[in-house]
């Protein structure tokens, strides 16, 4: 459409691996030639990474051009197997080589086939010929036959290999190659080659040397400015620079620009990255934040300033009326939803501006009053939603249901200091996933392979963790010792801060490798490391789990009973919003703290759909969707009161 406008030959942008455009910058040209390297010398195995649109895949073609000379110039050319899409079993990936260098399968039993391939590339060395494996995309294999390619490196003579691979992908090819189980693999690769995003300048060259190739003349089409411009929108990735500049010349030739502008650079950019130059006070996210706010406004203007609204039929003001005995010492104004069908307590949503306002427990309000709406509590399994305010008398109750049937309660009243225990493991869990979610903010610098200092350090991470974990609790970890908090819960939040900050510290020389992208440091892993570190200092069972009926890429994150158990009741009835927790009471009076963890959207790169597909990480993903239940971090700490019984007795 633009070609004639512009005086060009044929559109010079285009997004398909074009061989014959090569643009080669330092790094390009070291990977074309470790490919050529490696294969001349017979090394074996031959690795080019790259991140997304970088030009790995025109780099192969250029070598297949240089490869494949005219058949009369070479008696015995070399046979090349290319496959593009290697998500394959190593049975199928034999077939498949088979096939191409134009045999069938003798058989379909491993061992005979990779005996008929072996001599099939004898065969062709002993001609003068070369067989050569091109595997693009190798991120996408699954590990079972990453491994199988170690059986291919196997066939060789006393002095050569006989078949040449090379295996091309992006930074994730990496981080699957550092897997454990492939690390035979990982040894017998003898050329690495890295293709890295262009410099603003080989940029600026790259859409020159691009113009060239489709000019009738040598004339300038775009304005020193817009391919400035240009050039660093497309943060040195060819194939956005194609795009980029495709949609500039498009747009140039529909407003009649014979060079493009530095507006017309712009105007694509904001197009293509969707950014709207509105004012704030125009924009949709400021309307709806306005429309929340004004919605949110008069409620909590009326849970703040009249809490005896909550207690309305009561005939007495909020600070009047003690909580709720059947609120388990958990949360003065919080009352107990009856029991499932499971026999545990549904979780349902309670105002966290309601809790906040919920009134102390004081000596006047000691003896038990009427309860409003009495229901059956079960005291195994009990939900914490935000820290106690009061504690209920250790006293006998009986309290009626709905359905008239006397609940005995005597002696299974959770103590002050059961409260101080769940309130304790309740901040723990909160602040191991505050760490998750500040590491998870992260990880786009933290893969930034153009970046050497991320600026991720131990004390920035620290940073960011005590203003995460303040804005969700409201207790500042600079300021413990001046928190309303258990007096228990001060060291252990200190220990499991200072943990996840050495976590974070020991992996700088990882963080801030440039070149590298994905580097393997997520949330979940981090989760992991980290609790296992506060358990082995502290002796308590701190850890994360897995969704229930799902088994874990890690096992040791399966759920026992109990949890599963917790876990299936959040599946149905949590509110996937805030910290809401769920305590369980065990068997030797200790008290178990589950916080649910859901998937967001960012989470879905690795755990959404397609199910059974290769993520980031070498895993197969598992198919879930945004608010699913991920599982849950879990922790568990002794009571520090004596059994009921006990309490009885004397």
């Amino acid at each position: 459409m633009y070609t004639d406008f512009y005086g060009l030959i044929r559109a010079p942008f285009g997004t398909t691996p074009d061989a014959d455009n090569l643009f080669l910058s330092p790094s390009h040209r070291e990977a074309l030639g470790s490919i050529l390297y490696g294969i001349k010398e017979r090394k074996g195995i031959v690795l080019v990474t790259g991140e997304v649109g970088v030009g790995k895949t025109t780099i192969l073609r250029r070598y297949l051009q240089i490869a494949a000379p005219p058949k009369q110039s070479s008696p015995h050319p070399q046979k090349t197997v290319h496959l593009y899409n290697p998500n394959m079993t190593f049975d199928r990936l034999l077939i498949t080589i088979l096939q191409q260098l134009g045999a069938q399968p003798v058989s379909e039993e491993q061992a005979e086939m990779l005996k008929q391939l072996h001599d099939l590339a004898k065969a062709e060395r002993n001609g003068g010929g070369t067989v050569v494996l091109v595997i693009d995309e190798a991120q996408c294999m699954p590990v079972e036959t990453l491994e199988g390619i170690r059986m291919l490196t196997n066939l060789e003579t006393p002095h050569e290999k006989l078949i040449q691979i090379v295996l091309t992908g992006q930074p994730e090819l990496e981080a699957l190659l550092e897997r454990h189980e492939v690390r035979h693999i990982r040894e017998r690769i003898a050329v690495r080659a890295r293709i890295l995003p262009l410099t603003d300048t080989e940029s600026v060259a790259y859409i020159q040397h691009r113009l060239d190739q489709a000019s009738r003349e040598q004339v300038a089409i775009f304005s020193p400015a817009a391919l400035r411009i240009l050039a660093k929108a497309a943060h040195g990735i060819p194939r956005r620079l194609n795009i980029l500049c495709d949609n500039a010349l498009m747009t140039g030739f529909r407003r009649r620009e014979p060079v493009i502008s530095r507006q017309v650079a712009q105007q694509v950019v904001a197009e293509i990255d969707e950014v709207q130059a509105r004012p704030v006070w125009k924009r949709r996210e400021a309307v709806v934040l306005a429309s929340v706010l004004a919605l949110a406004f008069p409620v909590w203007l009326y849970l703040g300033w009249f809490p005896s609204g909550l207690w309305e039929g009561s005939g007495q003001t909020a600070r009047e009326t003690p909580p709720s005995p059947n609120a388990i010492g958990l949360s003065g104004d919080l009352p107990v939803s009856p029991r499932n069908e499971r026999g545990i307590l549904p979780v349902d949503s309670v105002s966290p501006v309601a809790m906040a306002n919920a009134p102390p427990l004081t000596p006047q309000h000691a003896a038990p009053l009427p309860v409003p709406r009495p229901v059956p509590v079960l005291p195994e399994l009990v939900r914490v939603s935000g820290p106690p305010k009061s504690s209920p008398q250790n006293e006998a109750l009986r309290v009626p249901d709905d359905k008239g049937i006397q609940t005995a309660m005597s002696g299974e009243l959770v103590s002050s200091d059961d409260a101080e225990s769940g309130e304790t493991a309740r901040l723990l869990v909160v602040l191991l996933d505050s760490g998750r979610v500040v590491l998870g903010k992260a990880q786009a610098t933290i893969n930034n392979p153009r970046l050497e200092d991320k600026g991720f350090s131990g004390a920035a991470f620290q940073a960011r963790l005590r203003k995460e974990f303040l804005a969700r609790t409201g207790h500042d970890l600079q300021a413990l010792n001046a928190a309303a908090m258990p007096e228990r819960a001060r060291p252990l939040l200190a220990k499991l801060a200072g943990i996840m900050q050495k976590a974070v510290q020991d992996v700088q020389s990882d963080i801030n490798k440039k070149g590298i992208g994905f580097k393997g440091f997520i949330p979940a892993t981090f989760g992991t490391q980290v609790a296992a570190s506060f358990s082995k200092d502290t002796g308590l069972k701190l850890r994360q789990i897995g969704p229930p009926d799902v088994e874990p890429r890690n096992p040791d994150n399966k759920p026992d009973e109990q949890e599963t158990e917790a876990l299936l009741v959040v599946q149905r009835s949590h509110p996937r919003v805030g910290d809401h927790v769920i305590s369980q009471r065990l068997a030797d009076q200790s008290v178990r703290v589950v916080l649910p963890l859901f998937y967001t959207k960012a989470c879905l790169s690795c755990h959404g759909k397609p199910k059974g597909e290769l993520d980031i990480s070498g895993y197969e993903k598992e198919g879930f969707k945004e608010g699913d239940l991920g599982g849950a971090i879990s922790v568990i700490l002794p009571s520090v009161a004596p059994p009921a019984a006990s309490q009885r007795e004397g």
